[in-house]
């Protein structure tokens, strides 16, 4: 396991949120940019993930427990595998912009197993708040004043072959990649 964190960066920058997630492949993103642009938004690639488990807001850097619980993710086994996400809307509830959101009722199944794999090894020495054990798999594109009903479209599609601890500093719109973690071939 190598942590990739600068701490004397961490010191003067906004909170950490801490979390495991796969990201698209350079296809996959560009993909999911191309369906932005047709909507008038930019998108970052490097910013596309789909969120796997949270380890929480965190002020300061939580060195142990960031690296418990990379340790914890080390020891996981599972195959690679395919994600197809072949519809959109936007998702969430409340007032303001909501996320726009790619998701698939068949095409993550393996994302769903990656997470309860990361619950079954992260959530027992978790020393913040418990953690679902199930999720919805889901990319966020873009953020839309007006709700959008679900359209389908062609697949955005890519083989897995690792998942990634990231730091996304609140507020600052960038995500740091802390390790990461091969899946089986």
């Amino acid at each position: 396991m190598t942590l990739l964190f600068d701490e004397a960066a961490s010191a003067t920058q906004a909170p950490h949120n801490l979390y495991f997630a796969i990201r698209p492949d350079a296809a996959a993103a560009q993909a999911a940019c191309a369906l932005g642009r047709a909507a008038g938004q930019v998108m970052d690639p490097e910013r596309l993930h789909v969120s796997l488990y949270s380890l929480g807001m965190h002020q300061g850097f939580p060195r142990q427990l960031v690296a418990e619980a990379a340790g914890a993710a080390g020891g996981i086994r599972q195959p690679a595998f395919l994600v197809a996400l072949d519809r959109m809307a936007t998702w969430g509830r409340g007032r303001g912009p909501l996320p726009v959101a790619a998701w698939a009722e068949d095409g993550v199944t393996g994302v769903r197993e990656l997470h309860g794999r990361l619950h079954a090894a992260v959530a027992p020495m978790a020393p913040w708040r418990r953690r679902k054990a199930t999720i919805e798999p889901h990319l966020s594109l873009w953020r839309a004043d007006a709700r959008a009903s679900v359209t389908f479209m062609p697949p955005i599609r890519w083989w897995v072959r690792e998942f990634v601890l990231l730091d996304s500093r609140y507020g600052e719109g960038r995500h740091e990649v802390l390790d990461r973690f091969a899946l089986a071939g």
